[in-house]
């Protein structure tokens, strides 16, 4: 999923630099480069970065169905299958439970 969301960005970033509309290339590539720290951060096993992930991906997917029903477009809908994957891989998941638990033990030995 997170190479998802960085291609999605960094493919929007070049866009926009592209295209010369620079006004928004800065916004763009803070919020790429923030998106890296954080999903490096959940990564790492860090609690606090899977909270606000979770937290800001269910957020996104409220407003993404809401924009869905509103608008009663069934693309919406398939935009907010992104941060539904997201939220059930983050918080779901065993697989991924178990990986951050050792990444977490892992980096607090070093």
């Amino acid at each position: 999923m997170f190479a998802i969301i960085v291609t999605i960005d960094a493919c929007f970033l070049l866009d926009l630099l592209l295209n010369e509309t620079s006004q928004r290339a800065l916004p763009t590539a803070v919020r790429l480069a923030l998106t890296i720290g954080l999903f490096t951060c959940v990564y790492k096993g860090q609690r606090w970065a899977r909270t606000l992930s979770l937290l800001l991906f269910g957020s996104a997917l409220v407003h993404a169905v809401f924009l869905a029903v509103t608008l009663n477009s069934l693309a919406m809908l398939a935009v907010a299958a992104v941060p539904a994957i997201t939220l059930y891989v983050l918080a779901i998941s065993p697989s991924v439970k178990i990986f951050l638990t050792e990444q977490k033990l892992h980096s607090s030995h070093h």
